[in-house]
């Protein structure tokens, strides 16, 4: 079941993706505020009321954390460059934002459990490369995955740190083939 109101959002599949509501506090208003601040100052201060804002209510924190994900990834990007990967992509998003609201103590990353504040920190890092990264991963993957969630969740936890890895070791093997 779907945490979002009938009909509040489009058919990902078929249209853009345009949020048709905006979140609402308890007093019923919106968390723009109209400031004469730079981006730089206020970002602290806006990603502080997101988190703590909707406390009280699970779905409007998921809600929060779901966009503000998709922005930190560059959700409309990867949306409409990659056609072909958009239910992987959600997959991505729904399991990141998972993480990202989770209560839990730990959560098993490798294998084994990581405490919570640190896998994370590992994903509030994660940006379009890196999610790029990964869908490229999991399409070029030639074994069967057993438990896709696991699979997913520990490449995303990795990616910040392997992804310039990944190129660069690409990188180095197409210029040492002889060229035709």
């Amino acid at each position: 079941m779907s945490p979002f109101k009938e009909g509040a959002y489009p058919d990902r599949e078929t249209e853009p993706w345009i949020p048709k509501e905006v979140p609402q506090t308890d007093s019923g208003q919106t968390n723009t505020e109209i400031t004469t601040k730079t981006t730089a100052e206020s970002t602290q201060k806006n990603t502080t009321e997101i988190g703590n804002g909707y406390r009280d209510n699970p779905i409007l924190s998921y809600q929060a954390a779901e966009e503000q994900f998709k922005d930190q990834i560059d959700y409309d990007a990867i949306w409409i460059d990659r056609p072909f990967d958009r239910k992987l992509l959600n997959e991505i998003v729904g399991l990141a934002v998972d993480v990202l609201t989770s209560n839990a103590k730990t959560i098993r990353v490798n294998q084994e459990e990581r405490p919570l504040g640190i896998v994370q920190g590992m994903y509030k890092k994660l940006d379009k490369f890196t999610v790029e990264y990964v869908i490229d991963s999991i399409k070029q993957c030639t074994r069967k995955a057993n438990n896709i969630r696991a699979v997913l969740l520990t490449a995303l936890y990795n990616a910040t740190l392997t992804a310039n890895s990944y190129i660069s070791n690409l990188f180095a093997y197409q210029e040492a083939i002889p060229q035709t």
